[in-house]
């Protein structure tokens, strides 16, 4: 499949500042939805349980069709997700200032999600390459390497996460 036409498909939501919200590099990195900070907890656990529906149609998709993701363990196919119907969530939350991780980690885990912390875009693209995410909530104004960048280089090799929702 072309890789444009994979990338127009996948849901790409930007988590950015006031200043960011019409930032030609959302388009250019694909965001089909942008959301303005702070975020508030309906706001968050909104986005996770919408996109945790919409990966579980698309496992369930992919299972019918008989086809697992790349680096999904057989028997354990990427997207075992729990969100409304009580599945957790196994997400990755690149951000770089510690209060609004805490916030996160607070609405998140009361919800029984899986989550593992990266402060930077750099940190993120290294462990989206050898773990596994149902969700990656990422910040684009970091140091290192911004959210941007990230997700750009994340969508596009060829193994884990490519198309997990970011």
């Amino acid at each position: 499949q072309d890789g444009g036409a994979e990338k127009s498909k996948l849901n790409v939501i930007g988590v950015v500042a006031a200043q960011d919200k019409d930032n030609p590099r959302n388009e250019a990195a694909g965001f089909t939805e942008v959301i303005v900070k702070p975020l508030s907890q309906p706001v968050v656990q909104g986005i996770v349980s919408r996109l945790a529906a919409q990966r579980q149609s698309a496992v369930q998709r992919s299972a019918s069709q008989g086809t697992r993701q790349a680096g999904a363990q057989p028997g354990t196919p990427k997207g075992s997700l729990k969100s409304s119907s009580g599945h957790k969530i196994r997400i990755l939350i690149v951000e770089d200032h510690w209060a609004n991780r805490k916030l996160l980690e607070a609405m998140l885990l009361q919800k029984g999600h899986d989550l593992d912390f990266v402060e930077n875009g750099l940190e993120a693209v290294n462990i989206t390459g050898v773990v596994d995410f149902d969700l990656i909530l990422m910040d684009c104004n970091m140091p290192v390497m911004d959210g941007w960048q990230a997700t750009e280089k994340i969508r596009q090799r060829d193994t884990l996460n490519r198309t997990t929702p970011i």
